[in-house]
């Protein structure tokens, strides 16, 4: 297909009474073209036609680029929008009509669909529909009100957001006499709508330096994860209570839905992005024909911001129990305790097939499950932690202000999607997977990243030494 293009120029031939020349962009395409109005001048000496842009000596060089650059990311978002729509380029005519109807040039194409106030008020609208608590709806609607006051227009673009900006933004908070703890607050609330925004919206034009602004008072550095024995709590408690009847606590079907999803992250090492991103397609069953094994694997991409790692996890253990569970339309036909393992492989090739073949169907496929928002699966584990009784002490340690803070909270109150990441790590290291297979299994490209994930728990630092330092002294004669 024949591409388009974006240059600029200038109106050499028609210089004003000041002797400039006026700036446009030309979008050319199938050999038509239009020049689209910047509304701005420059001295024809001070213009490179070769590299059709100002010379950086030009006085107002500086401000002038981040204009030009604008006004070219924003005609070329329009085009871009225009293709995934149409699956072809605007013709000239359509770029003409939407500059003669003032469809306003700027402002239209870059569309109120970038604008952060429209943005943010659905992102907030999102959150309401999520049932999240008044308080954190609250702190939305402040973060808005302090960054349309920071901003006052200067930066009405999501993708202005970079991270120079929002480093000014935090200044100008702290500027406000503002405690760090409420900072920080807006600043984690400025983070998860751009992530809101990226990943949801798909909106991949923003400036993903974004990720490297920091947030005051975010966990500390303790990194929590689950022991085996709290681990094993949590699948009889909210999964194999539904085939063994061993649960020592009442679960409804929807904390039992959230605790299988945390087993799932604990079994497989998936992020929470990348659970929400599996569908069955992913799954892969694969049978060598020497010894008739079966061997099963989900294969993904994990979510990156600059590259693309290819993550093999495999099926073992309750993960394919929890698939069977998923798929299954009718589970009282199977029996999980009497399966071997081998039994469980074939039956889960066949559930799949039945799906492709279209005989079982579930109203969220291809989906392994229904969707639920990370915020409010975040809030929803804490409960589940709460009522099964996980309230081990975790000392939290984080600096503010250079001065080393230190709370004590129970496991309960910390847990979230990302403490299953952890456990899978941790514990897959201390049962002795190396590290060259967990890594492949991780998508980690780096052992010093995989390692902050694993904190030897204090049974296996405590066990390793009783095992190999001799503690008996001798009595002397």
């Amino acid at each position: 297909m024949e591409k388009y293009s974006l240059i600029f120029g200038v109106r050499s031939d028609r210089p004003n009474k000041n002797g400039e020349v006026a700036i446009f962009l030309r979008y050319t395409f199938k050999r038509k073209w239009v020049n689209l109005s910047l509304g701005e001048t420059i001295p024809l000496e001070s213009w490179n036609k070769e590299f059709a842009f100002p010379v950086k000596s030009y006085s107002r060089f500086n401000e002038l680029k981040n204009i030009l650059q604008k006004f070219e990311e924003r005609y070329s978002l329009f085009v871009e929008d225009y293709f995934s729509k149409y699956r072809t380029y605007p013709t000239v005519d359509v770029i003409k009509n939407i500059e003669i109807s003032k469809f306003s040039g700027v402002d239209v194409i870059a569309n109120k669909e970038l604008r952060v106030d429209f943005l943010f008020e659905k992102y907030i609208q999102n959150a309401r529909r999520n049932d999240l608590k008044k308080a954190t709806l609250d702190i939305y609607g402040f973060t808005l009100d302090k960054w349309n006051e920071f901003s006052n227009e200067k930066y009405p673009l999501v993708t202005d957001m970079n991270l120079n900006t929002l480093k000014d933004f935090r200044i100008f908070l702290n500027e406000k006499g503002l405690r760090e703890n409420t900072v920080g607050k807006y600043i984690k609330t400025i983070k998860s709508f751009l992530n809101y925004c990226y990943f949801q919206l798909e909106i991949t034009s923003i400036p993903i330096s974004f990720k490297k602004i920091e947030v005051d008072k975010e966990v500390g550095s303790e990194v929590v994860h689950l022991s085996m024995d709290e681990l094993e709590i949590v699948k009889r408690e909210a999964f194999y209570s539904g085939w063994y009847n061993t649960s020592t606590v009442e679960l409804n079907e929807r904390e039992r839905l959230i605790g299988q999803i945390f087993i799932f992250l604990c079994s497989t090492g998936c992020s929470y992005t990348d659970f929400n991103n599996l569908r069955l397609h992913h799954i892969h069953i694969e049978k060598d024909n020497l010894t008739k094994k079966r061997y099963i694997t989900i294969e993904i991409s994990r979510q990156k911001i600059k590259s693309i790692h290819k993550s093999i996890i495999p099926i073992v253990d309750v993960t394919i129990d929890l698939l069977i569970e998923w798929i299954a339309t009718d589970r009282s036909l199977y029996s999980f305790e009497a399966m071997s393992f081998e039994e469980k492989k074939v039956l889960l090739e066949r559930l799949l097939k039945g799906i492709e073949l279209g005989k079982i169907t579930k109203p969220y496929h291809p989906r392994l499950i229904q969707s639920i928002p990370v915020q409010v699966f975040n809030r929803e584990i804490k409960s589940v932690f709460k009522k099964i009784g996980l309230n081990r002490k975790v000392n939290l340690l984080w600096r503010q202000s250079n001065q080393k803070k230190e709370e004590t909270k129970e496991l309960w109150e910390i847990v979230s999607t990302h403490t299953g990441r952890r456990t899978y790590v941790t514990l897959s290291l201390e049962q002795g997977i190396s590290m060259h297979h967990l890594m492949q299994s991780t998508g980690h490209t780096k052992t010093s990243t995989l390692l902050r994930y694993n904190k030897t728990s204090r049974e296996s630092v405590s066990r390793e030494f009783e095992e190999k330092i001799a503690n008996r002294g001798s009595i002397p004669e």
